[in-house]
C-alpha cells in the first residue's frame, strides 16, 4: 500500500532514519479519519432522506400516486448517493485502498463462512418472528413488496444494487470506521443495532403495528451484524456488499414469483 494517509493504519513517517510522530500529527491523523467515517455514514442517514424529499416533491408536481413517487424517488436517491461515495473512492486513492484493503483472494473463506451463518440465522429468525405473528411483515417489507410488484426493474436495481452498496458504505466502512481498531466489536454492535434501527418504523399507529415491528427487528439487526463482522474481519468492502447483495436479490426474486 502507498505512502500518506490512510483510513485504518497509521503510516510511520521515517524522518532523520527514525520513525518521528508528533502528537499533533497524530491528532490530525484521528480527526481527519473520524471525519470521513462520519461523513460516509451521515450521507446515507441524512442525505438521502433529505434528497428523497427534494426529489418525492418534484415528482409530486407531475405524479401524485404515492407508489409511483416512492419508487422513483427511492431509486433517484439511491443513485445519487451511490454515485457521491464513488465519486469520494475514486478521487481519494486512501479511501479506495482502506476500502478494499484486502485481495479478495484471501477472504474466501470468510466470506463463506458467514454467507452460511447468516442463511441459518436469517431463515431460524423469519420463522420464530412467522410463528409469533403469521403473515405480518413490518412496514418496511410491505413497501418493498408492493413497489416490487409495481415497478419489478426499477425496485430490483433499487434493492438488489443500489442499496447494498450505498448501505455497506455507510453502516460499515463508516460508522465500524468510526470506531477505530481498539473498540472495533463496539463499532460491529453499534453498526448493527442502527442497521436494524433504520428498518424500524418509529412512526406506528397501534399496538399491534409496534409488535410487528419488534417481532421483525431482530432480523435486520442481524443481518447488520453480520455484514459489520465480515467487513471487520476482512478488512475489504466487497463480502458484505455482496452478501447483502444476494440477499436483497434473492428477497426480491421471491416477491416477483409469489
Amino acid at each position: 500500500m502507498g505512502h500518506g494517509f490512510d483510513l485504518f493504519s497509521l503510516k510511520n513517517t521515517e524522518s532523520n532514519g527514525y520513525n518521528n510522530f508528533s502528537s499533533q500529527t497524530i491528532f490530525n491523523y484521528l480527526s481527519q479519519k473520524k471525519i470521513l467515517a462520519l461523513t460516509f455514514f451521515l450521507l446515507h442517514v441524512v442525505g438521502y432522506q433529505i434528497i428523497g424529499l427534494i426529489i418525492a416533491r418534484i415528482i409530486m408536481q407531475f405524479n401524485t400516486d404515492t407508489s409511483y413517487i416512492n419508487a422513483v424517488s427511492t431509486f433517484i436517491s439511491e443513485s445519487i448517493i451511490v454515485l457521491i461515495y464513488l465519486g469520494f473512492v475514486l478521487f481519494i486513492p486512501e479511501l479506495r485502498q482502506g476500502f478494499f484493503k484486502n485481495r479478495m483472494a484471501n477472504i474466501g473463506y470468510a466470506l463463506a463462512i458467514c454467507f452460511i451463518i447468516y442463511l441459518f440465522g436469517s431463515n431460524l429468525l423469519s420463522t420464530i418472528s412467522s410463528l409469533i405473528l403469521p403473515n405480518q411483515g413490518n412496514d418496511n417489507q410491505q413497501l418493498v413488496v408492493e413497489l416490487v410488484q409495481k415497478y419489478p426493474a426499477m425496485m430490483i436495481i433499487t434493492t438488489a444494487l443500489l442499496a447494498p452498496i450505498a448501505e455497506e458504505f455507510s453502516y460499515r466502512f463508516g460508522l465500524v470506521s468510526l470506531f477505530g481498531e481498539k473498540r472495533k466489536v463496539l463499532g460491529i454492535i453499534v453498526s448493527g443495532l442502527v442497521f436494524g434501527l433504520i428498518h424500524f418504523n418509529f412512526f406506528f399507529k397501534s399496538m399491534d403495528e409496534f409488535l410487528v415491528e419488534i417481532v421483525n427487528l431482530p432480523s435486520y439487526i442481524f443481518a447488520g451484524l453480520v455484514f459489520a463482522y465480515l467487513y471487520s474481519r476482512t478488512e475489504n468492502g466487497i463480502p458484505s456488499i455482496a452478501i447483502h447483495f444476494i440477499n436483497n436479490l434473492m428477497a426480491t426474486l421471491i416477491i416477483l414469483l409469489m
